[in-house]
């Protein structure tokens, strides 16, 4: 049908202006010709608000058709299609026809806690001396991609006192996704030292400061990378801490957080090591530094890692987490958690943090869920080491089929469907260690 949507006063609704009208021949049945069949467990219908458009009934019988044994239903923070569910596998029962239903859910869960100090020490804040840093890379990931600029800047009491731009040779060519997001072009770095004899510059530099980055898990996840080592600095992720501090930003971008508190931010400079290390400086000295001195939030190191905030890890960006049922005590559990997430939890949307699901985890089989879960963002931007730790707290390790994460090219989250194969790869050689 092709025509024009409009608004019809009589029917109160929009309808489609008919101007053309074509029939095509109805479209073949697929069926599944594995010898194998597959279960899947990872299932929306029509009750997954903006997400899935089938009914659950016909979801089970297409199942069934295909000759699978069992089918998940794990509709996204919804239980109301298990009475359809139940009764359709009854009817197909009475027809001869044996399929099992599991009963799941896919939940938003909160991340566990900020992360705003790592390796703490007894260092004053006000007399520390800093490294301000930041790193342009070839890509998200410190396994698979490569630092092509280390920026920095070195302050004490509010001073600059040194500070150093290194452009690295990564030994292949940058995308073009790169080089118009970082300016970074391949002829810069043509002629430009391998990061191997880079590192000693770099590690000189570091020397025993404190290290400050914005979203600093993932510099340092770089770096040491790079040093095939775990870096002993304190560390001080200004992401969280600004989460912490300033509650009522709507953003917490390094260019928003500058904004918001007087300091310049160019964004044709942004995105290259010195300039994002030197804007980073300004606002911890100008905006962050005498806020925790001055309420006396922090006055060391080690005072950083009891900042936490429920309030504020509800507003992170929450990852999904499959939940399939095991038995009765498993589906009671699974009501009360789903209970809490829309009362106790609930904000813009259900919301449940993790120690409540450990709490009534009895009779539920956890799973790691899409794109959007936990673990597929640590295989994008993590160290083998952090995501099979992550790994542990699972069941199950999902994979999804292709062409569900082609969304993350589209939207260039990812830079190829290459890249996507290869953060595949990634998960299933860890959750085989």
């Amino acid at each position: 049908i092709r025509g024009f949507v409009t608004h019809d006063p009589y029917m109160r609704c929009y309808v489609i202006d008919t101007k053309a009208v074509t029939l095509i021949e109805k479209l073949e049945t697929r069926n599944d010709d594995a010898q194998e069949k597959r279960v899947e467990l990872h299932l929306h219908t029509n009750m997954s608000a903006m997400d899935g458009i089938c009914d659950v009934k016909d979801l089970i019988s297409r199942a069934a058709k295909f000759g699978h044994k069992a089918v998940a239903i794990t509709d996204h923070v919804a239980v109301q299609s298990f009475p359809d569910a139940q009764r359709q596998q009854a009817a197909l029962k009475k027809k001869g026809i044996d399929i099992k239903v599991l009963y799941g859910i896919e939940l938003n869960v909160a991340p566990r806690q900020l992360e705003i100090a790592k390796n703490p020490s007894d260092v004053d804040l006000k007399d520390a001396t800093y490294v301000f840093f930041d790193l342009e890379t070839s890509g998200l990931s410190c396994v698979f991609d490569d630092i092509i600029e280390f920026g920095a800047v070195k302050a004490k009491n509010g001073v600059e006192i040194d500070r150093i731009d290194i452009l690295i040779n990564p030994g292949h060519k940058i995308s073009d996704f790169t080089a118009n997001l970082t300016g970074i072009t391949n002829e810069m770095l043509a002629d430009k030292k391998t990061l191997k004899e880079e590192l000693p510059r770099i590690v000189e530099f570091l020397g025993d400061s404190v290290l400050v980055a914005h979203n600093a898990s993932f510099d340092i996840g770089f770096l040491q990378q790079a040093l095939n080592r775990k870096i002993t600095n304190p560390i001080i992720d200004t992401l969280p801490l600004c989460r912490y501090l300033f509650q009522d930003e709507k953003r917490y971008t390094l260019g928003h957080m500058c904004r918001s508190k007087g300091i310049d931010y160019d964004e044709e400079s942004a995105h290259r090591g010195d300039y994002d290390a030197e804007v980073l400086k300004d606002l911890f000295i100008s905006a962050i530094l005498p806020k925790l001195i001055n309420d006396k939030i922090a006055l060391v190191h080690d005072d950083l890692k009891n900042l936490q905030s429920a309030e504020v890890t509800r507003k992170m960006h929450p990852y999904h987490v499959n939940v399939l049922v095991k038995n009765m005590v498993g589906m009671k559990n699974l009501f009360k958690i789903l209970s809490i997430a829309n009362t106790d939890y609930y904000t813009a949307q259900a919301l449940v943090p993790p120690h409540i699901i450990n709490a009534h985890k009895e009779g539920l089989i956890i799973g790691s869920s899409c794109a959007r879960g936990e673990i597929f963002e640590l295989a994008s931007t993590k160290s083998e080491v952090e995501v099979i730790e992550a790994m542990k707290w699972y069941d199950f390790i999902e994979i999804q089929p292709l062409d569900q994460y082609q969304i993350l090219v589209d939207t260039e989250k990812v830079e190829s469907m290459d890249k996507v194969v290869q953060i595949i790869k990634f998960i299933i050689d860890c959750a085989n260690k």
